[in-house]
Formats: structure tokens, sequence, C-alpha cells
């Protein structure tokens, strides 16, 4: 009723002239492991298209890289809430490495974009300011 679509293991494509970028969005697996899928979500994504995942978790990327997505957008690190100078987070909510649970990594041809977002799993927020991050997506210069 508000316009929008949630996105739960499936791929819209959004059409900019001949062009299209799908969006793939996975079910939410935080409370309840392997509500995500994979195979469902990408079914309609065309061999080779350019297309983006909407992935609560990053750990999500790993998949997305072996599937030829380019870039992950992702949250539910809250940026580690917690961080030390020179150590980084202390508070782990993923399977990635430390040094993935904020901002922009590359993990093959794949981009992950983590979010320290507004909100806090733990009402403790340590060097670890919230944001909102505006994206700019170009696509690629042609060869």
């Amino acid at each position: 009723s508000l316009g929008y679509t949630v996105l739960r293991n499936q791929a819209v494509p959004l059409h900019r002239g001949d062009q299209a970028l799908w969006v793939v969005g996975l079910d939410d697996n935080s409370d309840l492991p392997g509500r995500h899928d994979f195979n469902k979500a990408c079914r309609e994504v065309p061999a080779g298209a350019p297309g983006l995942l909407l992935a609560h978790s990053p750990d999500a990327v790993m998949e997305a890289s072996r599937r030829g997505l380019g870039l992950v957008l992702s949250g539910h690190t809250h940026g580690g809430q917690v961080r030390l100078p020179f150590w980084g987070s202390l508070l782990r909510v993923t399977e990635l490495p430390r040094r993935y649970d904020q901002g922009l990594s590359r993990h093959g041809d794949t981009h992950l974009f983590v979010s320290r977002g507004l909100a806090s799993t733990y009402r403790l927020r340590f060097c670890c300011r919230p944001d909102v991050t505006v994206l700019t997506l170009r696509s690629a210069p042609r060869a």
C-alpha cells in the first residue's frame, strides 16, 4: 500500500532505456538461518546481466561473487558498534573478517558495501558513529 516491493528471495529488473539492472533481494535469515534462497532469488536473472544484491548480512557476498553479481548492499553488523583504534570492532556478527564489517570492500569482481546504519543492537556505540549513506551507481566505461 506504500508503493514499494519487499524483495524476499526474488529479483526485479530496473529499466533505463534498453538496459536493465537486476535488483536481487534475499530474505533476512538473522533469526532463522536458511530463510534466504539464492537459487530462487536469482532464478530470473539472465546470465551475465548486471545485478546488485540486497542482503541483510554481508556474509552473502561470497555467494553473490560466485553468481556474478557486481554489488552487495548490506548492514547487520552496525559497523561493529564498539570499535577500538588500530583494532576495529569488538562485537562480531559476521563470518567475514573484521575488516569487512563496515564500508566498501571488494571480493573478486563483486563490491560489498556495509552500512553502519542508524540503529544499534546493544544500545551502545563507541568510535562507530551511525550513518546514512547515499551511493551513486555508474556503469563501467565501455571498452
